[in-house]
């Protein structure tokens, strides 16, 4: 690790910040899981209703990336840091006060323009950060998402267990995110690559359109999968094992756990592993997790470390695939990020939905089935994201 943190002498308060963002970011976007019961209980909606908020997140984030990709590009990533720190943090709040379907809904979707501004800003910058180190540096900022995302489901089920309610961890999420906006504005340059239009050459990213989809379609059926699983997990155990809410809660927390450890070891082993090599032996391990998630099904040790499994093997799937693109352009970093989130935010915006619907009508022994289908399509695409990748890099 001495090594990796060597390579950003000069720019270590801005890492350090934008790990401080992915910590806030992952606070929040994994106690959303947790306080689906309490979401519901609040609005007077069923947990099948109430999970359409995931669709509202990512629907948000898909609205932010049409746009956030290039206007970064133009005009910095800081601007749009910014606006998106300021926006996941009254989303979050604003889901965490609601009392009606409708107003969850709203601010859901302000939260997730601001998550997705959040997102596609922090990885552009640690990509551009150290470019000969991509895949480490993103896996390292990455890392910190992983540890918040540990620390939500703890959060929730401290104040489960105290209060009564896992919604005060979004209040928590909310303030730490408001806690940042001058950070980011004092440490976060606007230029670690100088803004200009001529950053955003559209006619290499068209001539790769096939890449940036196949890749994009990967990426989804992966941000589907986390999101899935971090936010049902707790639901899942409960139901299929002997683990009551708060033990459910608080296992959850080992996928994030894993995720951590999973990123780590990448931030690691990107400094003399390919990033291609490295997203590879997720996508394996991502299989075999499912594999032993339906194999464990109704025995609580099993599940759990099906779950710690995928943990360990999702950790480097996304911050790699985002170093894979920005190394294909890193003229174009925001704007190919932003094409590549925008598909991957589809993924967000369904799977999640449609395993709860599963998970509320067909039952758990079909949601680990559906688990488990969407990782073999996962591991089944990145063959065809090879065959179609660009030939070399567009400078």
């Amino acid at each position: 690790m001495l090594t990796v943190w060597t390579a950003y002498a000069g720019r270590r308060l801005t890492l350090l910040v934008l790990c401080a963002i992915f910590l806030a970011d992952g606070i929040v976007m994994a106690a959303l899981g947790p306080v689906l019961p309490d979401l519901a209980q609040q609005t007077h909606r069923t947990l099948g209703e109430v999970g359409r908020v995931f669709v509202a997140v990512f629907g948000g984030s898909l609205l932010a990336q049409l746009l956030g990709g290039p206007v970064s590009d133009r005009f910095g990533r800081r601007g749009v840091l910014v606006a998106g720190l300021l926006l996941f943090a009254l989303g979050a709040a604003g889901m965490a006060a609601s009392q009606r379907m409708l107003w969850m809904l709203c601010a859901a979707i302000i939260g997730g323009i601001g998550y997705g501004c959040c997102t596609l800003a922090v990885n552009v910058l640690a990509s551009e950060l150290a470019p000969d180190r991509r895949a480490s540096t993103v896996n390292l900022v990455n890392l910190f998402f992983a540890m918040g995302a540990i620390a939500g489901p703890l959060l929730a089920g401290a104040f489960l267990e105290q209060r009564g309610s896992a919604l005060p961890a979004l209040w928590v999420g909310s303030g730490l995110l408001l806690v940042l906006v001058p950070l980011a504005l004092a440490s976060v340059p606007a230029d670690v690559v100088a803004p200009t239009p001529a950053r955003a050459p559209a006619a290499a990213l068209d001539a790769a359109t096939g890449f940036i989809v196949v890749l994009g379609v990967l990426l989804a059926l992966y941000v589907g999968s986390e999101a899935s699983l971090g936010a049902w997990a707790p639901v899942y155990l409960q139901r299929s094992t002997t683990l009551d809410a708060a033990g459910a809660t608080t296992a959850t927390a080992v996928f994030w756990v894993a995720l951590c450890g999973g990123r780590l070891l990448a931030a690691v082993a990107g400094v003399r592993v390919s990033a291609e090599r490295l997203f590879l032996v997720s996508l394996l391990g991502s299989t075999f997790g499912g594999l032993l998630l339906v194999a464990g099904h109704g025995f609580a040790a099993m599940s759990v470390l099906a779950l710690a499994l995928l943990g360990l093997a999702f950790g480097p799937i996304y911050p790699t695939g985002i170093a894979i693109v920005t190394d294909r352009f890193p003229h174009a970093a925001g704007a190919a990020a932003s094409r590549i989130g925008l598909v991957a935010a589809m993924g967000g915006m369904a799977l999640p939905w449609l395993q709860g619907v599963v998970l509320t009508h067909r039952g758990t022994r079909a949601a680990a089935w559906l688990a488990l289908a969407v990782l073999v399509a996962m591991a089944a695409t990145w063959p065809l994201v090879r065959r179609v990748e660009p030939t070399r890099r567009h400078v």
